[in-house]
């Protein structure tokens, strides 16, 4: 009774690991959401951009993702995030899985490839 006991826990966490993901966006990967910086405005808490010409699995409201100020690599990613808006690089996001309450997409981390 006890070698069964231990396949059942975990056969019955992977089903709960698995349809638990079932309710999440799309992957927000990088292939998924990319493009070119159409605009850029900070406010207080977190800075605000949307992208062009690329492609969002993610679909925010109005098509905003956003950095929180919270982050701990902000500053870098404010540099970055600007000079890809003035270069017109292609800006590669990674994204939380969801949108927030607002339905932005916030930003794990992005990358430009050269």
């Amino acid at each position: 009774m006890k070698r069964l006991a231990v396949p059942i826990v975990i056969a019955l966490a992977l089903c709960f690991l698995m349809t638990s993901n079932l309710h999440a966006q799309p992957n927000p990967g990088f292939e998924q959401n990319s493009g070119a910086v159409k605009r850029l405005y900070p406010e207080p808490n977190r800075t605000y951009f949307s992208l062009t010409g690329g492609s969002t699995a993610m679909n925010p409201t109005n098509g905003y993702y956003f950095v929180p100020r919270t982050h701990p690599n902000y500053d870098a990613m404010l540099r970055l995030l600007y000079l890809a808006a003035e270069k017109r690089w292609t800006l590669k996001v990674r994204t939380q899985p969801a949108l927030d309450a607002s339905g932005a997409a916030e930003v794990i981390y992005f990358v430009v490839d050269f």
